[in-house]
């Protein structure tokens, strides 16, 4: 005569703790891959925005610079940064998401060389774009940095 005997309590515990023991890893293997996806997809919308806003300030190269400046700029979507008080000379920004909480800073001077013939060769401009990522990894405020060189006339 067979008898049907069923799992114990006590065996589908040790299963399911098995099986937990499996996929948890797993699950948090695949959890924080996607953070560093929005984390990379946050730093190329950034890294676009501020090439973007580098070519506007390089154009406008014609513009005199007397002597070097810096200004913070409160980014906001669809606005316009003031780079020269003096000029008021401005560049545009795109639209961005607000949760990055941009800020940025332009640094434009001068380069001189100590050939006369050659006493204005043209503006460095630095700019510098801190941001958060949408996924906060220890809070961590993630900075980019650029320079380009505009040749004088």
């Amino acid at each position: 005569m067979s008898i049907i005997r069923g799992f114990s309590l006590i065996e589908v515990v040790i299963a399911a703790a098995i099986a937990m023991a499996a996929i948890l890893p797993l699950y948090y293997l695949l959890g924080s891959s996607n953070v560093q996806v929005a984390v990379s997809a946050d730093e190329i919308l950034v890294t676009n925005l501020a090439i973007e806003l580098l070519d506007q300030a390089e154009n406008l190269h014609f513009m005199e610079l007397n002597k070097s400046f810096s200004e913070n700029l409160p980014l906001k979507s669809n606005s316009w940064i003031v780079l020269k008080k003096l000029s008021n000379q401005k560049v545009c920004i795109g639209e961005f998401p607000g949760y990055l909480e941009l800020d940025g800073v332009f640094n434009v001077s001068p380069i001189h060389a100590d050939v006369p013939k050659f006493q204005n060769l043209g503006l460095k401009i630095d700019f510098e774009l801190s941001f958060f990522p949408k996924e906060r990894l220890g809070n961590r405020k993630k900075t980019i940095k650029f320079s380009s060189l505009v040749v004088g006339d």
